[in-house]
């Protein structure tokens, strides 16, 4: 029974094919492993230039001012990046309009109502505001703070953009209802949601410039660090290279133990998995930035490229897209 049962076609098939994944012994083996180098390879190398290419947006204002020279660093000091003051700009200039021009848009008691008309409450407002800002304006304008180049954005500048936004939000809120001849509740019902899908952009345009100002903030820190030979910050990088290899090598464990544990596990287990994901990333793109920077502003880089402008520098390293 026993000789028969080893020489059935099914376990001939198995011993035939048991080995498909490397039939050819070592030889295969070796195939298998430089094919995973090279695919290891081609994934870090598309993410070096998707790095680089958000690097170089990155670095554009220090770039540009590196080459142009034409702002006060003295003055511009204090935000670290010109991002960050771009990123207030941005929202101070539209979000209070926004906001005004939503209050602005009222419901009236009469749905069929159409003629939207100025009361008296609301056009004394827009004048108490409006004649505000020019005097605000008029004043900072006077003693220089409404300067960029020589005193950077300041909080009263920043003030001012916000009372600007808040009269031309106002007035053109007022004028769209005042225009637009269908019902009332409609076009305020469309008014609403236009202002606040647009006020929703601001906000993330504005997270998405104060987050470009931290990459390049973090970036050239880390730089700066290096290159005074700070001690804890190379430990630092010797100890992250050892978790990222050790979370990589913990994922596909983990997220099967997440599969056959309890709900509660299911639950939190793979969003420390996400979270641990996100943070290798962010690491990774730290990397290529500062090594973006270093290679972009540092002096003294390669001896060919010594008396190399920066921006030619950028330029050399754009992606080949």
């Amino acid at each position: 029974m026993r000789s028969a049962a080893s020489q059935s076609s099914v376990l001939g098939w198995l011993r035939r094919n048991g080995r498909y994944l490397t039939p050819g012994g070592s030889r295969d083996t070796g195939i298998a492993l430089v094919t995973y180098l090279r695919a290891w390879l081609a994934i870090h190398a598309e993410f070096m230039f998707a790095c680089i290419g958000l690097g170089l947006i990155v670095i554009l204002p220090h770039l540009w001012q590196h080459s142009l020279q034409l702002l006060d660093a003295n003055a511009w000091e204090p935000w670290y990046t010109a991002w960050w003051a771009l990123s207030l700009a941005f929202c101070t200039a539209l979000a209070p309009g926004l906001i005004a021009g939503y209050w602005a848009a009222r419901d009236n008691p009469n749905p069929r109502h159409t003629t939207t008309r100025l009361s008296w409450r609301d056009g004394s407002f827009v004048l108490i505001i409006a004649a505000g800002t020019f005097a605000m304006l008029r004043s900072l304008y006077t003693n220089g703070v409404l300067d960029p180049a020589r005193n950077s954005l300041t909080w009263p500048g920043a003030g001012a953009l916000a009372l600007g936004s808040v009269v031309i939000g106002q007035v053109a809120t007022m004028v769209w209802l005042a225009s637009d001849r269908t019902p009332h509740a409609l076009k305020v019902a469309r008014v609403r949601n236009l202002l606040t899908v647009n006020l929703r952009w601001v906000m993330l345009i504005t997270v998405g410039l104060a987050g470009m100002g931290a990459l390049d903030w973090l970036s050239w820190w880390i730089l700066a660090e290096f290159q005074t030979g700070n001690a804890w910050l190379w430990r630092g990088v010797g100890a992250g290279g050892v978790a990222l290899l050790i979370l990589r090598a913990l994922v596909q464990p983990l997220q099967k133990i997440a599969a056959e544990s309890s709900n509660r596990t299911r639950e939190w287990l793979p969003l420390l998995i996400e979270v641990g994901s996100m943070c290798a990333m962010v690491v990774l793109v730290l990397f290529w930035l500062v090594l973006l920077q270093w290679f972009v502003f540092a002096p003294e880089t390669f001896e060919a490229m010594r008396a190399v402008p920066a921006w030619m520098r950028a330029s050399s390293a754009e992606p080949p897209w």
